[in-house]
């Protein structure tokens, strides 16, 4: 059987499908267990009756557990997955994830070292995605009044801009600096008759602000 991926077509509705997910919630109940599964960005409510063979495998996943699920999509009004909902025959599990080594609530110090964990939270996921969107208009944009997107260096051989402290370090055998400002760069293009430019890019200022 084809294993789908999400978001799922309405079209589907009634058919048996497969699907890999990984765990984002699971409450377990004595009569059924819900599971909302994600392929990131999008998820599916999966529900796992006690009389089904699958429901001795659900009570072992955890949050962040993957497993491909198989059964019928069914359209469920209470569902907040799109008002679709998976109810599962059989269950695969392909890995039982740990425990999380830290939660919203721990220390900024903590958060930091457990990084690659600490992205798992959705509402960090999201400030993610929601900076490319934000990015991707303003890009558009620009583009749309005659702006041409550069791409200025970020390892300099010398102070980019007077006036700011700068990161230097040695650069096969020579002193070199992280850029500052993409200022020089951007004159440079204007100069040379592109007129109207634009950059999204780091700097690098060595100050403590």
């Amino acid at each position: 059987m084809k294993t789908q991926t999400l978001p799922l077509p309405p079209t589907l509705v009634g058919e048996t499908i497969r699907l890999g997910l990984a765990v984002l919630q699971i409450r377990i109940q004595k009569q059924r267990i819900f599971v909302i599964g994600t392929q990131s960005p999008h998820a599916l409510q999966c529900v796992i009756e006690a009389t089904t063979p699958a429901y001795a495998l659900a009570k072992t996943l955890t949050p962040h557990s993957t497993f491909y699920a198989e059964g019928v999509l069914c359209a469920c009004s209470q569902s907040k997955t799109a008002g679709l909902e998976l109810r599962v025959q059989a269950i695969e599990v392909e890995t039982v994830a740990e425990t999380l080594p830290i939660t919203e609530g721990s220390s900024a110090a903590l958060r930091q070292e457990h990084r690659v964990a600490e992205l798992k939270f959705p509402y960090l996921l999201e400030r993610v995605r929601l900076t490319a969107v934000i990015e991707q208009a303003m890009r558009a944009y620009l583009c749309e009044q005659g702006f041409v997107g550069i791409h200025s260096p970020k390892i300099m051989g010398g102070i980019s801009e007077s006036g700011s402290e700068v990161f230097t370090l040695e650069y096969f055998g020579a002193k070199a600096c992280l850029a500052q400002s993409p200022q020089f760069y951007k004159q440079i293009a204007i100069c040379s008759g592109l007129q109207k430019v634009f950059e999204f890019g780091p700097v690098f200022r060595a100050e403590m602000s």
